[in-house]
């Protein structure tokens, strides 16, 4: 994925341009998400959504922590599926849009 440049970051209108290059599809939804926790009070946008302390916490965390299974004395086994759609889409959203966040989502996240 394509890092925002400066001017992606200008305001939300490049922002979303960017966000719909970077992952092939844009809603309305994503569109607020990013207003509510990107928009800077110049209207200019950030990547960060949480101040950067945060961030390194979790990443640190995410990272560092290893469980002790050794306790665990029954097999485990992890069953989950994976859907061939986006799942992230409103049943509002139109074909074409469907048919491109499907696309990337079977491109990009999907194994």
């Amino acid at each position: 994925m394509p890092s925002p440049t400066a001017e992606d970051l200008a305001n939300i209108q490049a922002g979303m341009k960017w966000f719909e290059r970077a992952f092939g599809f844009a809603t309305a939804a994503i569109e607020a998400d990013a207003r509510a926790m990107n928009m800077l009070p110049g209207r200019k946008m950030t990547m960060e959504a949480s101040p950067l302390e945060i961030g390194a916490q979790l990443w640190k965390t995410w990272t560092s922590f290893k469980p002790e299974f050794s306790g665990t004395r029954t097999p485990v086994l992890a069953i989950y599926a994976i859907s061939e759609s986006h799942p992230n889409l409103g049943q509002d959203a139109s074909a074409d849009l469907r048919e491109k966040a499907d696309e990337f989502w079977r491109n990009n996240w999907a194994p």
